[in-house]
């Protein structure tokens, strides 16, 4: 059995977080600009804090997961409270545990991706009133992952022209 897509999905989730892909931006990269202070600020009224964003990206990767090991009970939804944690709650936690939380879940994917044969990437599961593939989901996460990163980019530019 080939696992050649599943290889490179998880070459491409690699790159985005911890390489530097052709649009010359990773979140390693953006990482390395951030600290304890900087992560917890809201650019603007209304504007989620890039604790926020990756707190979020990091709760979709771990319903993810929890999707791939079996566990469907797990269904995070746009309302669920653990969503969009407050910052007052990430601040508490701390910068170093929710980069390291960040770091953890997306290791783990790269392994399950992987060690999987690609038509498993074929296999389905609901979601909400939706059935898709894992591939669907897969890739949505990678999207997701990117469009996160541009605001997690646009956040930190807002930050430091104050």
């Amino acid at each position: 059995m080939s696992n050649i897509l599943c290889q490179n999905l998880a070459r491409q989730i690699d790159e985005v977080y911890n390489q530097l892909p052709w649009l010359y931006e990773s979140f390693d990269k953006k990482f390395k600009e951030l600290n304890d202070e900087n992560v917890f600020i809201k650019p603007a009224p209304g504007y989620n804090s890039i604790a926020q964003i990756l707190s979020h990206l990091t709760e979709w990767r771990k319903e993810l997961l929890n999707r791939i090991k079996g566990n469907p009970e797990i269904n995070l939804k746009v309302d669920s409270p653990h969503n969009w944690l407050d910052n007052g709650t990430l601040r508490a936690r701390g910068w170093t545990a929710l980069k390291q939380e960040s770091d953890e879940t997306q290791q783990e994917l790269l392994h399950l991706l992987r060690s999987q044969n690609d038509d498993f990437l074929e296999k389905t599961f609901q979601y909400g009133a939706n059935t898709n593939t894992y591939l669907y989901y897969v890739e949505g996460l990678l999207h997701h992952d990117l469009y996160h990163l541009g605001q997690i980019g646009l956040t930190l530019k807002m930050i430091q022209n104050k």
